[in-house]
């Protein structure tokens, strides 16, 4: 008989583990690579931030004559995103990268061109002497890659000030998606927007459009440039850096 119980034990348990592993509630072990490199694309990159730890990935491709990586980054979730990002350095707490020029984001999941590739490195200074004057630094993220921990972001105010601009609609889904800050103590944020295309009275969500905004400290805006729409993903960076211009982001 306790020999028994001892087989079912073993069985019960075995079991337990394998369930764990199915839904992938053990937990992904993520390395200090990757939260250097995740570091810079949450900060850097409009809607890379957000979606399950386990769907994000980040791999070196290059590594010029200064030290800077040449890498991409993705997010393996519906939408999904794929980037090309360069780090000019990191050290024990912070990276450090350009501002607005750091990346760019695909059109078609990791498809980009050789062109591409080259004015991306010009524009971060690839194999020159590294530039420190043109860096901007922001601390490392939590080590399981959580974009929210421990953090108070004005989402809620950033989302109302959107719908008083923008109506909320039947059927349309918005999210305020915060993601970089300033050193006067602005929030960065993606308002994200999905309609249900469900033809048959279900829920089938996909992506409408996308708009950044601009909160000051205190939670106030400029009503005149606090908002600004991006067409496309893959075309963010000039849209990014005319927010922050317009709105006297110091990063």
């Amino acid at each position: 008989m306790p020999k028994q119980i001892a087989n079912r034990v073993c069985s019960l348990a075995l079991a337990i583990l394998m369930s764990l592993s199915i839904c992938g509630c053990e937990g992904k072990q993520f390395t200090k690579q990757d939260v250097i490199l995740c570091t810079q694309v949450f900060h850097a990159v409009p809607g890379a931030r957000y979606g399950r730890p386990e769907a994000k990935r980040c791999e070196v491709i290059e590594t010029d004559s200064q030290g800077r990586l040449l890498f991409s980054y993705s997010l393996n979730t519906t939408n999904g995103m794929f980037a090309i990002c360069i780090l000019q350095k990191s050290d024990e707490d912070a990276v450090y990268y350009y501002d607005n020029v750091s990346y760019f984001v695909t059109k078609e999941f990791a498809q980009y061109t050789t062109d591409q590739l080259s004015t991306l490195k010009e524009e971060n200074d690839w194999d020159m002497p590294l530039a420190e004057e043109k860096m901007i630094r922001r601390e490392f993220i939590d080590s399981d890659l959580d974009p929210d921990k421990g953090k108070g972001y004005k989402s809620d105010i950033a989302l109302n000030a959107f719908r008083n601009s923008i109506a909320k609609e039947n059927d349309i889904s918005d999210h305020a998606l915060y993601f970089d800050y300033s050193q006067t103590g602005q929030e960065l944020f993606l308002i994200s927007r999905e309609h249900n295309i469900s033809t048959n009275g279900g829920y089938d969500y996909e992506a409408l459009d996308y708009h950044l905004m601009i909160l000051n400290a205190d939670g106030t805006y400029d009503p005149e440039n606090y908002l600004i729409k991006i067409d496309d993903l893959s075309q963010s960076n000039e849209v990014l850096a005319a927010i922050k211009e317009r709105n006297g982001w110091v990063g």
